[in-house]
């Protein structure tokens, strides 16, 4: 697919202009200058997950205590804060969870998922998986509340009880596929 520039008109503060589906605001208004969405747009919520990796490994979590998917492995990671960069997101949750540090430098992006969920809160997400081969510290439990167990294990054998979003990440970056969707069936 080939991707043009589109020059659009200009247009005053607050306006907006219907390009085929797409929709485009000049600015934003002094009323949603806090960043809060005009009342009843859609927002979408976005978290980001490390894969963290040693050679041929990767570092998972197992979730416990926390009413969602516990007993499953998965990466750390977390939801993105409003006004925090994805990159930002990945750098505080993985001194959170695992107690070590990343710079802005070593962190790839291997995988966007878009994903529906059947619950009522954030019904669909953007995850972004963010790969750093290179950190400061040993990584270890920081949220012992919230994980059972930290663990290295090799990417051709991967623990059964996986989270399925990350079961299917798994997947796509070993088939170097960048984007995927999920649960929209």
């Amino acid at each position: 697919m080939v991707h043009e520039r589109l020059r659009l008109p200009e247009a005053s503060i607050g306006e907006s202009l219907c390009v085929g589906k797409l929709i485009f605001v000049s600015s934003l208004t002094p009323e949603h200058s806090s960043g809060e969405c005009a009342r009843g747009a859609f927002k979408l919520a976005s978290f980001v997950s490390l894969i963290l990796r040693r050679d041929q490994e990767v570092l998972l979590i197992r979730r416990s205590n926390t009413g969602y998917e516990d007993g499953l492995y998965c990466c750390a990671g977390g939801k993105i804060d409003g006004n925090e960069p994805a990159t930002e997101a990945l750098i505080r949750e993985a001194r959170e969870e695992l107690g070590i540090i990343l710079k802005k430098e070593h962190l790839k992006v291997v995988h966007v998922v878009h994903r529906k969920l059947k619950r009522d809160y954030d019904p669909e997400l953007i995850g972004f998986f963010i790969e750093a081969t290179k950190w400061e510290g040993i990584p270890q439990n920081m949220e012992p509340h919230k994980h059972d167990d930290i663990a290295w294990f090799p990417l051709h054998n991967l623990p059964e009880n996986l989270m399925p979003t990350f079961k299917h990440v798994a997947s796509m970056i070993e088939n170097n596929i960048f984007y995927s969707e999920l649960g929209w069936e």
